[in-house]
Parts: C-alpha cells; structure tokens; sequence
C-alpha cells in the first residue's frame, strides 16, 4: 500500500503514474480543496502530526510513502522522514524540476533578508507568509499580497493583517498588478510558475527577490529522489514489485543515452559510476544502470514487460576523440544498427538508422558533461539491426 502526501502539481503526476497500476493507494492532502480524480486512490485530507501520520500507516498497511508535497513544507517533509524512520518505510521524495540560479536575482532565506529599500512590493509567497512580512510595513513598504482566489485563503489573510486593498488574487502566473517596483517570490520550481513570474517582473522592469527552496533535511530513513512520474514509477517498481502488474522498460535511445555518458564520464573524468543521471526529453532525470568493458561503455537494454527483440542486450557507446578542427558531437552506427533506406524518415536515406529525439537527447547529455565532446559510434551485439528511437 502507497500513501502519498500530494496538493501539488507533482501530487497530480504522481496519481497519473500510479493509476496505471489499478492498485489501491491513498492520496493525502492539507486542506482538501485540490480537484483531482482518484479511480484507485483513496482520498484522506486534513494535516498529519506525527503520531496521526504512525497511526494512519500502521492501520493501513503502508508499504511505501511518495512525499510529492510542497518544496517549503518543511515541517510535513521532516515528520514523513522520523515516520518512515520509525516503521522502516522507504521514502519517494518527487522534487520539482528548478532552473539554474540566476545571480541577476536578489537570493534570500528568510523574509528578515528582505530588503527595505523598495517603494511597493508584490509578495507572491503564499497567505501563510503574510504575518511574516508584517515588519516590512512598519519600515515604509507598501505590500500587495497575491494569493489564490478562494474563501479560506482570503479568510487566512484578513486573520494575519491583510487588508482587502492589499490583495489580490492568482490567475495566471504572469499576472501581475500595475503599481509594484519589486517582486517576492518563493524558489517553486518549473511547476510552480517561477519562470514565468520572473520573466514577466522583468519586462516590467521590477526588482526579484526569491526565497531559496529549503534544503533537504539530512534524514536517515531510506529515501529515493526522483523529478517525474517515470522515475517515481521505476522507484515503486523497485520497491513494491507487485504493485504494478506490467512493468516499465527503457527505450532504446534512453539506454543509448545512458551508455554514451558513462563513456564520457570514463573518457574525461576517469569515473565509471554503476549508474548514471540522464535527462529525458521531458525535463526530468532518471538513473540509469550501466557497465563499462574495453574502448565503451553499455547499458543493458530494459524493455519490461513490453515484447522487444533487443530486451536484454548491451547497447555499446564507443568515444573517441573529436578530429582537430571538428566541433559538435558526431553519432554514428556501427554493428546491429540499421540504415534509412527511404526518404520521409527524420535522416536521409543512407545515415544510421537513429532517430531524431534520441540523436538530441545524446547530445543534450554530453555537453552537459563536458567542453571538448567526442565521436560516438554505437553498436549493438545482435545479428539483427534495429533503429534506436
């Protein structure tokens, strides 16, 4: 049995993920105001203390906790690790994908590190943070508190101080009212509008101020990370093996993603790690298995349970050095991979037979690792070829 505590974007996708099974799990929320449709799920709402959160898995049967709960909830992130510690539950903490820091941007940790020299701030840190910028207004700053458009949230404000003027509500993450010279927002993540509330602040000509995401708490229960559905499902695969009762596989061009940044790792670095992060065209990370032999590295082909002639296979990357004078990372096909041999596909008749979003995502891979990129043929040990897609 599954409890994942959700009410996030990430709380969505981990329901998507774990629907698929048919199995029975539950879904837990705060507040219970987050519309989500549960046909194996079983809804619980209203927060969990430590002793509640015990109590509830000892009752149920909980096998495994999916913390897909907000980055700043750190309170809630903390009692699921001493929970899971206590029962030897493993743990899933489902992160959000974050862009890079940009260092144009004012990085604080605490509402005290907000500065005073601003005209009029549009806070967007959520009603909670309300009595906690209260000082800011004693020092001159005006503020205009942005929160989500419903009863117990503009209730919530009014409570901590919030006058009606001072409010406005969330629509779109781009929206921003007229009058604010500087923005407050939290580290939330893709999911969580940052981009788009920065970049708006900017066309605006606004100062951003952003609260960094809490770091993750040094815990000592068994804890997997992960940054997307696929990757929660191949943790729960993992862990709860009958969970689900068809299994996931690796594409053939994830497998020779895989195989390529261990050889790079291996070429420029000296390290040959038994797993490697790599990034799926869908923004998130997953780890991947993977063996090193003599002049490559593989990645043994995982096709699940879906019928595959190469499951089972080593998919080889083979590095060389670029030619001097080459630049760019060249892709190549060598034993087992087959060839275009007629117009209309993603390469002209004659090239390897590798399709477009493997070839980017390869190549996305391994400038993420290094300067000077390399030659990579790939090859696959099999009298049959086939196409990496």
């Amino acid at each position: 049995m599954v409890l994942v505590f959700g009410g996030t974007t990430e709380g969505r996708q981990a329901i998507a993920a774990l629907e698929e099974a048919g199995s029975t799990y539950y879904y837990s929320t705060k507040t219970g105001e987050q519309e989500v449709v549960l046909h194996h799920g079983v809804r619980t709402d209203g927060a969990l203390d430590g002793e509640a959160m015990l109590h509830f898995c000892q009752e149920h049967g909980i096998r495994l906790i999916a913390d897909a709960a907000h980055p700043f909830a750190q309170v809630l992130h903390q009692t699921i690790a001493s929970v899971a510690q206590t029962l030897d539950i493993p743990v899933v903490r489902f992160e959000r994908i974050y862009p890079p820091r940009d260092p144009d941007i004012t990085w604080i940790d605490d509402y005290r590190e907000v500065p005073t020299n601003v005209s009029t701030l549009l806070a967007t840190t959520g009603v909670q943070s309300i009595s906690r910028l209260q000082w800011l207004e004693e020092r001159g700053v005006r503020i205009i508190y942005r929160i989500l458009n419903r009863e117990s949230s503009i209730a919530l404000a009014r409570k901590q101080g919030a006058r009606d003027e001072q409010l406005c509500y969330y629509e779109d993450p781009a929206d921003m009212p007229p009058g604010a010279d500087a923005l407050l927002l939290k580290e939330s993540g893709l999911t969580g509008g940052f981009v788009e509330k920065v970049e708006e602040a900017r066309r605006r000509g606004m100062r951003i101020i952003a609260l960094r995401r809490p770091a993750l708490a040094d815990v000592k229960c068994k804890m997997s990370i992960v940054n997307g559905p696929y990757g929660l499902r191949r943790v729960v695969e993992r862990l709860l093996p009958e969970f689900f009762p068809l299994k996931s596989g690796l594409t053939t061009g994830t497998c020779a993603t895989a195989a390529a940044v261990a050889a790079t790792m291996k070429l420029t670095k000296g390290e040959m790690p038994k797993e490697v992060p790599v990034h799926l065209p869908n923004g998130e990370t997953i780890r991947v298995p993977v063996g090193y032999a003599d002049g490559y590295a593989y990645c043994i082909k995982e096709a699940g349970d879906d019928p595959d002639v190469t499951d089972g296979i080593e998919i080889r990357a083979y590095p060389r050095p670029i030619p001097k004078g080459g630049e760019g990372i060249v892709i190549e096909g060598g034993e087992g991979i087959g060839r275009f041999t007629l117009p209309g596909f993603d390469f002209p008749p004659g090239e390897a037979a590798i399709n477009r979003v493997p070839r980017e995502m390869i190549r996305e891979n391994i400038k993420s690792l290094c300067n000077q990129l390399s030659i990579f043929n790939f090859q696959l040990p099999s009298p049959s070829q086939t196409v990496l897609k």
